[in-house]
């Protein structure tokens, strides 16, 4: 591998335009600026150039996307990872694309592990949109350029940068620095705007300039990504100045060439006010990057030594979990058979729990799939491994009807699921008082399953529930969970049952079973208490008077025939 340099970098600018990558670092300038704590080294082929780049730092090294037309990029893997056993670098790429990713995730399959590069994120703006400001989403900016105008409007004065600017911006990049001390990576940039501007009419590069009262305040360097992208590798402007990184690309854009309709403002490196000031200006578009390196992995049940590892991300990837809750689930539900996890030799990537269901569909007895547990480890979530989990079960349980409760619901549309089941939601402000009520006591199991059967008859497609199930799981975890399960009384006749969590302003009835309308209102009357807000979960044609909402129980794929009238209640 060659070192890049201003002497050789036209041998591999032709591979960089060929490859067309709308990426930051595909660019030849962004490379050479940052070539003193990041150098790059390439070697060009028959068919493709490879390239990697050095952390000077650490040492560490990571390929590049090879730069090829599409049906090269077999070859170009192949080579790249014969270079790397060659070399002993490590068979790992940086700043992946997602159109890479998934070629390599089907090619490789089973072969290649990704991240995401979550401070690696271009942002790429519409070149039309910044340039005139106009549109409700230009409404801050467009104030921010019109304050910038009415102040310095007959001070102020634009122009292209060129050399004889260089002293002034070098001044200015001084006294920028002095009040930005805490940003990373300060003096490699320094180093990498001297070095642009030592070889400035060399790589095309082009920018603006503008002075107020005669003094340099903002200027920006840039140069062409693509035949129709445009790369803001610097842009600096007096903070204390309203309106003016508004007013510095704004200017210079109205000097562009109208062939470039889109703009590449790079990544935010993980500063949060630089990402806000990013997001502020509205993106179009913000492409994730993913770090890739060939190790091996797996779909498979999990091991029993495993469970440590699979308790750990259950708790990670759950708000609503602790340690009791995740205790109990694994204690009392968990079976290794009815998981299935991604992972390597040693790293838990993905899990989810499939365990069986015995369902009452048209009044038969009917086996699904309940799909729970659903957990992707932190550093690989948004990478695919959803997908690929969802793809495996699609095919392992190919002639299998699955279903599933999301926190997220339209997350699992792609994957052909719909939702099938629904309840409602409903805030009493001022809930029913009972002149003629019974009393509430302590759930008791064989009392809740004879309710809960009986009350299931009038739906289809319901959970099918007896005694063990109360006794073994529905009453010991609500009392895990914090919530109080009663059952209410009249007339010695046992008519209804509640799981109820109480808070400090609210009273939450999670799942309420109950024999008539009026056994409804009594129970709601007991249930509630002065001075908080009873908040009730249950069936769509429960008669309860409040501010109600339509919320989703449950989603299905492949479902059975069912009636319209359906209704479940989980605690899942």
């Amino acid at each position: 591998m060659e070192k890049l340099t201003i002497e050789n970098y036209r041998e591999l600018q032709p591979w960089i335009e060929a490859a067309g990558y709308e990426d930051c670092n595909a660019n030849i300038v962004t490379m050479l600026m940052w070539q003193e704590p990041y150098p790059f080294y390439f070697e060009v082929y028959d068919h493709f150039a490879l390239a990697y780049f050095k952390i000077k730092e650490s040492g560490q090294i990571y390929w590049y996307m090879p730069f090829c037309e599409g049906s090269y990029r077999k070859e170009a893997i192949e080579a790249m990872l014969a270079y790397s056993r060659e070399h002993g670098i490590p068979p790992r790429l940086s700043s992946v694309s997602r159109d890479w990713r998934d070629w390599l995730q089907d090619h490789y399959h089973g072969k290649i592990l990704f991240h995401r590069e979550w401070d690696g994120k271009d942002y790429i703006y519409d070149r039309r949109q910044q340039e005139t400001l106009s549109g409700k989403k230009m409404q801050k900016r467009r104030n921010h350029y019109n304050a910038f105008l009415k102040q310095y409007g007959d001070r102020y004065e634009f122009h292209r940068l060129s050399p004889a600017d260089f002293d002034d911006v070098l001044t200015f990049l001084k006294e920028w620095q002095d009040d930005h001390e805490d940003i990373f990576g300060i003096r490699e940039e320094e180093a990498g705007i001297r070095f642009l501007m030592d070889h400035f009419e060399e790589l095309g590069l082009e920018g603006g300039v503008i002075t107020i009262d005669g003094k340099l305040e903002a200027f920006s360097i840039v140069s062409a990504l693509t035949d129709h992208m445009l790369d803001i590798h610097v842009e600096k402007a007096n903070r204390n100045i309203r309106g003016l990184y508004v007013a510095i690309l704004k200017q210079y854009l109205e000097t562009a060439d109208p062939r470039y309709t889109l703009l590449n403002r790079e990544d935010d490196m993980g500063l949060p006010a630089l990402a806000k000031a990013k997001h502020d200006m509205r993106p179009i578009r913000i492409p994730l990057k993913y770090t890739a390196r060939f190790e091996d992995w797996e779909i498979r049940p999990p091991r029993e030594e495993e469970q440590t590892a699979l308790r750990t991300l259950w708790l990670q990837s759950f708000a609503d979990e602790t340690p009791e809750t995740a205790d109990f689930y694994f204690t009392h539900l968990y079976d290794p058979a009815d998981c299935r996890i991604i992972t390597t030799k040693d790293t838990l990537i993905a899990m989810c729990m499939i365990p069986r269901w015995q369902m009452s569909v048209g009044g038969h007895v009917q086996t699904i799939r309940f799909l729970e547990g659903v957990a992707v480890a932190e550093g690989f979530r948004g990478c695919g491994y959803l997908h690929l989990l969802m793809r495996h079960l699609d095919q392992e349980f190919a002639q299998e009807s699955m279903m599933l409760q999301a926190y997220d619901w339209d997350l699992y549309v792609p994957f052909g699921y719909a939702i099938t089941h629904v309840g409602k939601r409903t805030v009493l402000s001022v809930p029913p008082k009972a002149a003629d009520a019974g009393e509430l006591i302590p759930a008791q199991a064989e009392d809740c399953a004879q309710l809960y059967t009986a009350f299931m008859q009038r739906f289809d497609g319901w959970r099918i529930r007896d005694v063990h199930y109360y006794t073994d799981f529905w009453l010991p975890y609500q009392k895990v969970c914090g919530a109080q399960s009663v059952q209410y009384v009249k007339d010695g006749q046992v008519l209804g049952y509640a799981s109820v969590t109480e808070e400090a302003k609210t009273v939450t009835i999670s799942e309420i079973i109950y024999a008539d309308a009026s056994t409804l209102q009594e129970m709601l009357g007991l249930l509630a208490q002065e001075g908080k807000t009873l908040c009730v979960i249950s069936d769509a044609d429960a008669p309860i008077e409040g501010s109600h909402q339509d919320i989703p129980l449950l989603m299905m794929k492949h479902p059975p025939q069912m009636s319209e009238h359906r209704w479940i209640s989980e605690c899942i």
